[in-house]
C-alpha cells in the first residue's frame, strides 16, 4: 500500500502542467502562451523534413507542439538574397482528400502571434511562432501552410499530413 502511495504522490509532483485556462471569452492564458513561447524558442530544431525553397527564400517548420487545446507552429523564414522579403500574408488551411469536388479548403485563423515579423531583410532570418486551435483531420487531408509575398512572386507553401501532426511534442 505504501508504494502505491508514492507512486501515486510521484505522479501528481512530475506530471505535466495542467491545461491553459480560458477565461469567461473564451480566450486562452497570453502570459501562459508566451511562457510556452519562450521555451519553444530556446529548443533546437525538431523537424527537418518539412521545408519549402522559392528562389533563395527558404520557409522551414522548426518543430510542432501542442499544449492544452492549442497547437504550436514553430516557422522560419531565411533570406538568402540581397533583396528583402515582405511578407504579405501567412495562412493555415485544412484540405481534404480531394474525394469530394469542389470542397474548398477551410482558413483556421491564428489565436496568437510570437514574434511576428513583417520582413525579413537580405541574408538573414525570421522565427514566429503561431498558435492555432487544434483541429481534426479527415484521411488523407492535409493542413497547406502558405506564406506570400506582398509585391512579389517568392510564394512558399508546405504540406502539413496527419503523421506529423500526431508527433507533435508537449510543451
Amino acid at each position: 500500500m505504501n508504494v502505491f502511495a508514492f507512486l501515486l504522490a510521484g505522479y501528481g509532483l512530475f506530471s505535466h502542467p495542467p491545461l491553459p485556462r480560458a477565461d469567461a471569452g473564451g480566450d486562452i492564458d497570453k502570459t501562459d502562451l508566451r511562457v510556452c513561447c519562450d521555451k519553444i524558442r530556446q529548443q533546437g530544431q525538431r523537424i527537418w523534413f518539412l521545408s519549402d525553397r522559392n528562389g533563395r527564400v527558404r520557409l522551414q517548420i522548426r518543430g510542432v507542439y501542442v499544449h492544452g487545446s492549442v497547437l504550436l507552429f514553430f516557422l522560419q523564414l531565411n533570406n538568402r538574397s540581397s533583396v528583402d522579403y515582405t511578407i504579405g500574408n501567412v495562412s493555415f488551411l485544412l484540405a481534404g482528400n480531394n474525394r469530394g469536388r469542389g470542397t474548398r479548403p477551410a482558413a483556421l485563423e491564428p489565436l496568437f502571434i510570437y514574434d511576428s515579423t513583417k520582413m525579413v531583410p537580405g541574408f538573414s532570418r525570421a522565427a514566429s511562432i503561431f498558435v492555432l486551435p487544434r483541429f481534426r483531420l479527415p484521411a488523407g487531408g492535409r493542413l497547406w501552410i502558405d506564406v506570400q509575398e506582398s509585391d512579389g512572386n517568392r510564394h512558399l507553401h508546405i504540406p502539413v499530413n496527419n503523421w506529423t501532426l500526431a508527433r507533435a511534442r508537449v510543451i
